[in-house]
């Protein structure tokens, strides 16, 4: 349930509590998928043209991973990298615009889109492989 804080910020619930509605199946596929460095971004060769700066998570330097946006300033971050800011840090601010975050970031669906069709080669592509595919 989102409430108002004022006119221009809009809290929403933590994306720490993922939503009950998710089935067990699509959780566990998930997470079968990915690997021990799930909470930073991708680490990808891209195809050209490669991802855009506003892809890129300021936290990791990679193009994000459950792409999270900050109500405060619009900054796109790996939602991993949110966790591990807000559970080592003093003062859990946007690293953009120094503001509290608090519960003011969602996940951004449309970005994640965005990112999941960005074209990347074969992890072997020094070994010869000419695949390329989306990420």
């Amino acid at each position: 349930m989102a409430t108002f804080e004022d006119e221009d910020s809009l809290e929403v619930e933590a994306l720490d509590s993922e939503s009950d509605s998710e089935s067990d199946s699509e959780s566990d596929s998930e997470s079968d998928s990915e690997s021990d460095d799930e909470n930073e971004g991708y680490d990808y060769a891209f195809v050209d043209p490669g991802p855009s700066d506003d892809q890129m998570c300021p936290i990791c330097h990679l193009v994000a991973r459950k792409a999270c946006q900050a109500n405060c300033c619009g900054k796109i971050f790996c939602k991993g990298c949110l966790g591990k800011l807000r559970q080592y840090s003093d003062e859990f601010k946007c690293l953009i615009c120094r503001k509290m975050l608090g519960k003011r970031y969602f996940k951004d669906k449309r970005m994640e889109r965005e990112i999941l069709h960005l074209q990347i080669y074969c992890t072997n592509k020094n070994e010869g492989c000419r695949w390329q595919g989306n990420l």
